[in-house]
């Protein structure tokens, strides 16, 4: 299969260039090139009938969560002075807190000391942690993700 044919089917199943993914019942994690498609971390191209597997059974797929390098460099920030986990409000806002949240009607909240992402003007909007969504079901753990423990869609 062509390379460029080859993006566009994974694309039909919503994995593109840069995407980390796994497939159910595997711990191996693969990734999408620009350039050349599929490939395990050990960079050793995937099989045909991986990709045919994936194709065929989208559900199969879960995504890996990656960060940018600054986005890393907050989380540390954030747990460096005492953050443990970060939510999404319904109405978009990006909030830490020292203990564990809980979640409401229309945002989280927790016994310790909380701290919208608003009142942190150096972060800016080019810091969006876009897979910290509203839709979790539990906050993101800050501590986990910095000892690698991983997190998935």
């Amino acid at each position: 299969m062509r390379e460029s044919k080859m993006l566009e089917a994974l694309a039909l199943v919503e994995l593109y260039p840069g995407d980390e993914f796994r497939i159910a019942g595997s711990d191996t994690a693969y990734y999408i090139d620009k350039v050349y498609g599929i490939f395990r971390k050990n960079d050793d191209v995937i099989s045909n009938e991986k990709l045919v597997t994936i194709l065929l059974n989208p559900d199969l797929i879960i995504k890996c969560r990656t960060f940018s390098q600054r986005e890393k460099e907050i989380l540390k920030a954030l747990y460096t002075l005492g953050f443990r986990y970060v939510t999404r409000d319904k109405n978009s806002t990006l909030c830490v807190y020292t203990s564990l949240p809980n979640k409401d009607k229309i945002g989280w909240n927790c016994a310790g000391y909380q701290l919208s992402f608003v009142d942190l003007p150096y972060f800016g909007k080019e810091v969006d942690f876009k897979y910290i969504r509203w839709e979790d079901e539990s906050p993101f753990d800050i501590k986990a993700f910095l000892e690698c423990e991983g997190y998935e869609n």
